[in-house]
């Protein structure tokens, strides 16, 4: 599968995502998107590739035959633009290694500078809060809680070894404020967001020049924090959720944007949204459960698949090789062998001068256009008159398409001698 096929597949899912947030946020269940972003992440990271007859990719074919159809360069042309489209191709691809090192450089910095802030702050040995981690489920014995002055909003950082940051300022007599804080950040820790975010950090390294991947990364952002939310609201229970959202407001108030590679407890550009969801969050239903999971599965096959390049039947079963639209050919072949006679002049726009011998003692046959009803055969034996001399030889199959009208359509190359 190519670097480009697997960003433009994981932008299909972000942009559904988006839109599908846009829409349902407060109807579908915030796990869903999440599990939609990491589902962009896998497409975008992975190299992996799955056929689907229900992949959206399939429809790549007909938009393929039918620019063939509208454009219809000659060979002299379709070689010239393959030859640009690589050496373009090979430009793109050092200025996105160039690139993607200086994000991983700088997001290698944050990373040491989050890590410097956590070594030095100092360590709180007891707030009596044994029983927010349990509430949870958590050890509390691997989570250190420490202060620092050089932030003014609770951050969590790392997940083998799991540190909760508290501003120096904090009143840790407000037990209240304080449950509500530790809570958020040991699910935080809980769920391994610190990962997550790491792994969106890689994603915008190396896809940086796709700004949908720049939208994963601010969305999952989002999204995480308002999971953490949702679960603080449920061991909470409904009636603090007031109690809850206060809390964020009261630590908005005096607080900077934080810009650091960690989970904050809080940042103004998304407190809205949260206090909404927050003051709306509902125990999810069956139904729901139900509807995200046909989301997710259906999205999966729609867009994290690559398509086939014919839908297979019991007619065209034993015959049609298969091969997944995941590179810029597509191959629609059969196992049949036809014979053709061909004048001179039907096979001159195919024949390449360059690669053809002096002694024309042999001719190459480039992208010999060849269409059919059924898919096309795996080869072509081709005879053809010129000069009194007869030249003959089989021309194989490279690759081809399905048109819109239904008809097969293949592209032959090889040699005919003397």
């Amino acid at each position: 599968m190519s670097f480009l096929y697997m960003s433009f597949s994981a932008s299909c899912i972000v942009l559904f995502t988006v839109i599908l947030r846009g829409l349902f946020k407060r109807y579908l269940p915030i796990e869903l998107f999440c599990g939609l972003w990491w589902l962009a992440m896998i497409r975008a990271l992975v190299p992996f590739s799955i056929s689907s007859n229900y992949s959206i990719y399939n429809m790549k074919i007909a938009l393929e035959g039918g620019l063939r159809q509208i454009l219809d360069i000659t060979l002299s042309e379709r070689e010239q633009t393959e030859w640009i489209i690589s050496i373009g191709l090979v430009v793109c691809m050092v200025l996105i290694i160039f690139i993607s090192v200086f994000f991983a450089r700088y997001f290698l910095k944050m990373h040491k500078y989050c890590n410097d802030i956590a070594e030095n702050s100092a360590l709180i040995q007891n707030l009596g809060m044994e029983e927010v981690f349990e509430s949870i489920k958590f050890p509390v014995r691997r989570i250190k809680i420490k202060t620092s002055a050089v932030l003014d909003t609770p951050v969590s950082y790392g997940f083998l070894h799991p540190v909760i940051i508290l501003p120096k300022d904090l009143n840790i007599n407000d037990k209240e404020t304080l449950q509500c804080i530790l809570l958020h950040e040991c699910i935080h820790i809980k769920y391994m967001h610190y990962l997550w975010k790491i792994i969106s950090v890689v994603v915008v390294c190396i896809h940086w020049f796709n700004p949908c991947m720049w939208l994963l990364y601010w969305y999952m952002d989002k999204d995480t924090e308002i999971f953490c939310d949702k679960k603080v609201v449920q061991i909470l229970h409904e009636d603090k959720r007031e109690m809850y959202a206060r809390t964020l407001v009261n630590m908005a108030l005096w607080q900077n944007e934080s810009k650091i590679l960690a989970n904050n407890f809080i940042k103004k550009s998304m407190l809205k949204e949260r206090i909404v969801m927050i003051m709306k969050f509902k125990k999810t239903s069956l139904v729901m459960t139900l509807a995200s999971l046909f989301i997710f599965s259906s999205a999966a096959t729609a867009f994290a698949t690559t398509g086939v390049s014919v839908e297979m039947n019991d007619s065209n079963n034993d015959q049609i090789q298969v091969i997944e639209v995941s590179d810029e050919k597509i191959c629609l072949m059969s196992d049949e062998v036809v014979t053709l006679d061909l004048s001179y002049e039907e096979l001159e726009p195919y024949i390449n001068t360059n690669s053809t011998e002096r002694a024309t003692k042999s001719i190459y046959i480039k992208d010999y256009k060849y269409t059919s009803k059924t898919p096309s055969p795996a080869s072509l034996k081709v005879s053809m008159e010129k000069d009194g001399y007869t030249y003959t030889g089989t021309l194989t199959y490279a690759y081809g398409e399905k048109t819109t009208s239904g008809t097969y359509v293949g592209y032959y190359c090889g040699y005919l001698y003397k």
